[in-house]
């Protein structure tokens, strides 16, 4: 069970963990992050932190279910954190970069087998199939989509939904041509 304990000045909290470990949470970063703060259903922040004072201090902490729970000094108000969340957000702990992605050497010797492949109609339809093929692409550079509609939007329906295309000044797409 998770144990917490005012630091100092009540400016920030300490959390000793089960596995015997601590972090010290600032009470700013709290009222920040305060789950109240946020619409239920878009997750978009609704608190404007130029509200309260950068010294904001907790007046009690205790908690109750596996759950933190501050009481503030300067305003009303109670903010509840759910021990795992606190874990997961744990101030200097590292966000993972889903685009961190280890590339696979090749020269000559990769083959068009090994190069990913996924079908249009995919990529158009399914969120996990563009995921997985855009990890793919990434770690080889290189890629393949099959079942392209017979029509000249067709690339760019699937670039379109891989990201943004940005005009140049012969337009969105143009063709080069050697003479």
């Amino acid at each position: 069970m998770m144990t917490a304990t005012l630091h100092g000045n009540a400016r920030a909290i300490d959390i000793a963990w089960p596995d015997g470990s601590a972090t010290t949470f600032p009470a700013i970063f709290l009222r920040d992050s305060c789950p109240s703060g946020f619409h239920p259903q878009t997750l978009e922040r609704q608190f404007d932190l130029t509200s309260v004072p950068l010294d904001i201090e907790i007046g009690e902490a205790s908690v109750d279910d596996g759950n933190l729970v501050l009481r503030w000094k300067s305003e009303d108000h109670t903010s509840r954190f759910d021990a795992n969340w606190l874990a997961a957000n744990k101030p200097g702990k590292p966000l993972s970069d889903p685009a961190d992605v280890t590339p696979t050497l090749w020269r000559g010797d990769l083959t068009k087998a090994e190069l990913p492949r996924a079908s249009a109609s995919d990529l158009l339809s399914d969120d996990a199939a563009l995921l997985g093929f855009l990890v793919a692409t990434k770690r080889t550079g290189l890629a393949i989509v099959d079942g392209m509609a017979d029509d000249v939007d067709a690339g760019m329906t699937v670039a379109r939904r891989i990201g943004f295309l940005r005009e140049t000044n012969f337009g969105v797409t143009f063709e080069v041509q050697s003479k």
